[in-house]
């Protein structure tokens, strides 16, 4: 019976990891876009906070070299 109980609570402790990954969406580059433009497309308006969002859950991501059908990670808006 315990051994009944300890599994739906690590089934609750990842639920709420499934629920953070969830705020994020991966988002394919196309032809022409700018990170501005993502940013604008997810959030409604683009600025340095915004684009400063989507650089800091991309590490490495370089906004001048976007290269058609990479993939980002553009967080959820708050």
């Amino acid at each position: 019976v315990p051994a009944a109980n300890a599994r739906p609570a690590a089934t609750d402790a990842n639920a709420g990891e499934t629920a953070a990954a969830s705020e994020a969406t991966k988002h394919k580059i196309q032809p022409g876009e700018t990170l501005g433009a993502i940013a604008h497309k997810y959030y409604g308006f683009s600025g340095p906070k915004s684009v400063g969002r989507i650089v800091s859950a991309n590490p490495g991501l370089d906004s001048s070299k976007l290269k058609v059908g990479q993939e980002i990670v553009v967080p959820a808006a708050k």
